[in-house]
């Protein structure tokens, strides 16, 4: 079995120790009641409370403030103690790390609810649909040969936690999938399976020209009809009922593109041959077929690989009995034996986030077989323990007083991590949207600004007319008020930018320089971020962002655009090669670059942000 290097290293070998094993054993015997009472401490609040609460609560203080019994809080507590989301010291329970990434983990929370209120039940049923190959744990849910006839008639907690699951593992590479896909400059779009229109909503906002049609079953154009009828461009966004699964049902023709996002997973090998062998037939000689799917086995992160095969179970027991999350070699038979070839392979930026901690430098192998080798592992495990308190301490740091902190969110800055925003938000900053393309002035009382990816270049006339919001921007920065800004919002700092239409515009003048398009996507993929030390705009400084070393930051770049000024705070490296380059723009009070970074994988970058505006706030007294 082919698997991307970080698997091969986990599932090849064994893992777990004698004690591990045995202990993990228990915790499957006893999954079910650990989910329950991990989902009630959510339900309740406690996790809460004692994010809230550092120093921590006693049973009594808990029960109190939680309207438990005293028994109730007491049997909730001291399982949770056992299972590792709480921590005890003398008579006061702690949050644990992993209580914290329940509470906090956008990934963790959405699929919990998902499990809860979609296949709990269901999976006693998990053994018939394994025999039977048929969904038969649906029957908890409703009368229907799939869960896809059934979507509009769930229950309302039902619906919300599957579609909030659903736009999770999709959604948040639509941005970087649009860039992809419009290069090609399609006029028609045929969006096949596509549920709510979240991807033909975004298409029509991208491109004023562009007309999509859906094609999915009858009832789900009619959800679509209702979620896009609001929608500007919703006049261009059609409906194409037809059942996919029949295999006499043609595609219709005539369209420059087919897009297919997370829906081949939704059918077996057999279905899948049928739908792309009738998407082939239907494409003219330079029509393209896009299908965006998470692969398990190309995941950068194995947590990432571990939720999505968990994920294919549902398929068995609740979706259609027969269906899964693809390996990617399994997908490129059937892509192959429907008569199509793959033209290109992209590896989106926006895989299932989740935590990486900073990795450490290697042990020099040939010391193990030194005398100094056992202290030299020692030193190592030292140091790991030492990065894990360290960071531990940085994810619950939380700022003294509340932090006005002004967004950059309207159509030319819509690109960031809802992970990003959540987890600023639990350190401190109010978030407060402004618009650069619509509002004459910031936001009054801010301690610091966010400016992030989007699409400026789409917007360069009105964001050069917005002249006092580019003046109050550049007079704020330049004053000292902290700002984080990412590709797009990186590129507005700028004196002047290239727009889609080939004219520059002036921009805030910030960074000194010119933003230009280049003809290809530029540095695209993952890089990691290591700060070349005391230097920023090609001079020695003495911190960024009042940190000699903000250490390492996984990151990635998607874009489009260059800079004549890119910056040399930060050192790129490209994983698993030895291209690199320097990068980004780093002060006391800023850090910009075309570089999205993912505050989880380094919650240092945001601390430092948030306590230079912490500073800026006292000064302004």
């Amino acid at each position: 079995m082919k698997l991307f290097p970080s698997l091969q290293k986990r599932y090849t070998k064994e893992r777990f120790t004698a004690v591990q094993a045995q202990r993990l054993a228990q915790e499957i015997a006893f999954g079910p009641i650990v989910f329950q009472v991990s989902r009630l401490m959510l339900k309740f609040g406690i996790f809460r409370l004692l994010s809230d609460n550092r120093e921590g609560m006693s049973l009594e203080q808990i029960s109190q403030a939680t309207g438990l019994s005293k028994y109730a809080a007491q049997v909730l507590l001291e399982a949770s103690l056992t299972i590792g989301t709480l921590l005890v010291k003398e008579d006061r329970y702690l949050l644990a790390k992993a209580g914290w990434f329940l509470l906090n983990d956008e990934m963790a929370r959405v699929n919990m609810d998902f499990n809860q209120d979609v296949n709990y039940k269901g999976l006693f049923h998990l053994e018939e649909a394994l025999v039977n190959s048929r969904p038969e744990g649906l029957r908890e849910l409703g009368d229907w040969p799939t869960i896809y006839e059934g979507l509009s008639g769930l229950p309302e907690q039902v619906q919300k936690s599957w579609f909030g699951f659903d736009h999770f593992y999709s959604d948040n590479s639509f941005d970087q999938a649009l860039e992809i896909v419009f290069s090609h400059s399609p006029h028609t779009l045929l969006d096949v399976g596509g549920n709510t229109g979240r991807w033909a909503a975004k298409c029509v906002q991208y491109n004023k020209e562009v007309e999509v049609t859906i094609m999915d079953l009858p009832q789900q154009l009619e959800m679509m009809k209702q979620k896009t009828e609001n929608t500007p461009g919703h006049e261009r966004i059609h409906g194409h009922g037809a059942n996919l699964l029949d295999k006499n049902v043609p595609f219709p023709k005539g369209f420059d593109a087919i897009w297919m996002s997370q829906f081949l997973d939704c059918f077996s090998e057999k279905e899948v041959i049928s739908i792309l062998s009738r998407a082939a037939r239907s494409m003219s000689v330079d029509g393209r077929l896009y299908i965006m799917e998470t692969f398990w086995d190309r995941q950068k992160f194995e947590t990432a690989a571990y939720c999505l095969t968990q994920i294919s179970i549902y398929f068995t027991a609740m979706a259609n009995g027969n269906s899964k999350m693809y390996h990617s070699d399994d997908m490129a038979r059937c892509i192959r034996e429907a008569g199509l070839e793959i033209e290109e392979i992209l590896k989106l930026a926006n895989e299932a986030p989740v935590l990486e901690y900073p990795l450490l430098e290697k042990t020099d192998e040939r010391s193990l077989c030194q005398p100094s080798g056992t202290s030299a592992i020692a030193e190592k495990v030292k140091r790991e323990v030492d990065v894990l308190t360290e960071m531990s301490q940085v994810y619950t740091w939380k700022s003294p007083k509340k932090l006005r902190i002004g967004l950059a969110k309207d159509e030319a800055f819509c690109f960031f991590y809802e992970d990003n925003l959540d987890l600023l938000r639990s350190m401190g900053a109010e978030l407060v949207a402004f618009s650069p393309v619509h509002d004459g002035h910031l936001p009054e009382n801010l301690d610091g600004l966010l400016l992030y990816g989007g699409y400026p270049e789409l917007n360069g006339k009105a964001l050069e007319e917005n002249l006092s919001m580019r003046q109050e921007i550049a007079a704020a920065i330049k004053d000292g008020m902290p700002c984080l800004a990412e590709c797009g919002g990186f590129m507005y700092l700028h004196e002047s930018m290239e727009g889609m239409d080939g004219k520059f515009y002036e921009m805030a003048g910030v960074i000194p320089g010119k933003v230009w398009r280049t003809p290809r996507l530029t540095r695209f993929g993952y890089i990691t971020l290591k700060q070349n030390q005391g230097i920023s705009h090609g001079k020695q400084e003495t911190a960024i962002l009042g940190e000699s070393d903000l250490g390492v930051s996984p990151a990635h770049e998607f874009h489009y655009f260059d800079s004549d000024n890119c910056g040399t705070a930060f050192h790129a490296s490209k994983p698993e090669s030895k291209r690199g380059w320097d990068c980004m723009h780093g002060s006391d009070h800023l850090l910009a670059g075309f570089p999205h970074l993912y505050y989880y994988a380094n919650p240092k970058i945001p601390q430092a942000f948030l306590k230079k505006c912490l500073e800026y706030k006292e000064l302004q007294k």
